[in-house]
């Protein structure tokens, strides 16, 4: 910050010019102070015209408050001067992704993807990416080997970020196989790439790939434990999740709050009560780490599966923070599991005015009753007149380097009989082994 305020000072010094605002520009976003990004910016174009390096900073520095307004003006402002490069182009998809804009990102793709460079086509995999289209992710890369692109480092690291989501262990695999056969490349090294394929392994319900990928780590950093951790939280292996954090700190590795975070909710799901209490203590007086609101949750979680609903309701209370959705959702479902109808009806309350359309609030408090009751009546018939309607559940398959995807209660699949033939097959295995 001393270095930034010398370099104001010097700037009122010189002669102004277009590079010299640009250095100071620069020099606000690496900073942090994007707001003086745009005022700094609104001076410069009062008595110079921009550069196209000037219009792709201010644009990158507008991806993190996301102003929707201003980033489109700059967009407008580079269409008119006429300024507009791949570099640009690629920094505005990138910013209409994270405004959840992709029409606007696919309409710029479209123009530029016709260059003979793979920066266009990358921006809109990580747009897919950011907006959760995984599937789409994994189709603009079939595209784009068939115009001839080589993977990039950054393509490689969308598709194993969508191999994750989707849980496509095979592409998954594949991906992991053209790394190996490219690491003698430059480009390309084992750490870059390590932590994202351990996650990947995990997800995709491959644990020992995973602890492969962990231990073939020259240097594990915070992140490569973190993920580790978070590998056996996930599988819900919560002791091993535990062991594991006491080496990392055994071997002087120190954790951040994403490493509490994985190994309090897999207390959470493991049902160590006592455990997840002495890491939120040691995470707030050791480590000095203040908790966030998803450290909250965890904890109201463990305490209300637990059946410590009072403590889980104190909890929230003692929050310096306003609880959202899904801490009021947690204490709900397990009201649910005790049956404490006036903590859960307290918790519905507020689930309500935070969420009031989100139907499976409603379908849960409903349930919470034991016997069928006015006021489980009362819900369904609320739902009912708001016309609230669930989101259809949905699922895939991965085969021969494809995926077929299935939606509930669809009956246009070109295989439908045959799906629910299988199906019916299945139910009726699954009841003879249930009274075997």
């Amino acid at each position: 910050m001393g270095c930034f305020i010398e370099l104001k000072k010097l700037f009122q010094m010189v002669e102004r010019s277009v590079i010299s605002w640009n250095i100071l520009i620069s020099a606000c976003f690496s900073a942090g102070e994007l707001f003086r990004v745009i005022h700094f910016f609104r001076i410069m174009v009062a008595e110079f015209n921009p550069s196209l390096e000037s219009l792709t900073l201010v644009i990158s520095a507008l991806t993190k408050p996301q102003d929707f307004s201003k980033g489109q003006q700059i967009h407008c402002h580079a269409l008119k001067s006429g300024k507009f490069d791949i570099i640009l182009q690629s920094s505005l998809v990138d910013f209409y992704a994270k405004c959840a804009d992709l029409s606007s990102c696919f309409s710029l793709f479209e123009d530029s993807k016709t260059e003979n460079r793979d920066i266009p086509w990358v921006a809109m995999m990580r747009a897919f990416v950011q907006n959760g289209k995984f599937t789409q992710v994994i189709d603009l890369h079939h595209n784009m080997l068939s115009l001839g692109f080589e993977p990039s480092v950054d393509a490689l690291s969308c598709l194993i970020t969508a191999c994750s989501n989707l849980g496509a262990l095979l592409f998954g695999k594949a991906v992991h196989s053209y790394l190996i056969r490219h690491l003698l490349s430059a480009d390309f090294k084992t750490e870059t790439f390590g932590t994202s394929l351990l996650s990947m392994y995990a997800k995709c319900g491959i644990l020992p790939l995973a602890w492969r990928c962990f231990k073939n780590m020259a240097c594990r950093d915070t992140i490569a434990w973190s993920a580790m951790i978070e590998a056996f939280a996930i599988h819900g292996i919560g002791l091993k999740a535990l062991e594991l954090f006491n080496q990392m700190i055994e071997e002087g590795t120190k954790p951040n709050s994403t490493t509490f975070l994985s190994l309090l909710s897999c207390c959470s799901h493991s049902g160590l009560l006592s455990e997840g209490c002495q890491l939120f203590c040691l995470m707030t007086q050791k480590f000095s780490i203040k908790p966030q609101l998803s450290h909250y949750t965890c904890m109201v979680d463990l305490l209300a599966r637990a059946g410590k609903l009072i403590e889980a309701l104190n909890l929230i209370h003692s929050m310096d923070m306003r609880p959202d959705g899904r801490i009021w959702g947690a204490l709900l479902a397990s009201c649910r599991v005790h049956q404490n109808l006036n903590i859960g009806s307290f918790a519905a309350q507020r689930l309500f005015k935070l969420e009031p359309e989100n139907m499976g609030y409603h379908i849960v408090s409903s349930a919470i009753h034991v016997n069928p009751s006015v006021e489980a009546e009362q819900i369904w018939k609320f739902m009912n007149e708001m016309e609230f309607k669930g989101r259809p559940g949905w699922s895939f398959f991965e085969e021969k380097g494809g995926f077929s995807i299935f939606v509930a209660g669809d009956y246009s699949h070109l295989q439908m009989q045959e799906i629910y033939r299988v199906l019916s097959c299945l139910g009726k295995n699954m009841e003879e082994n249930y009274y075997l």
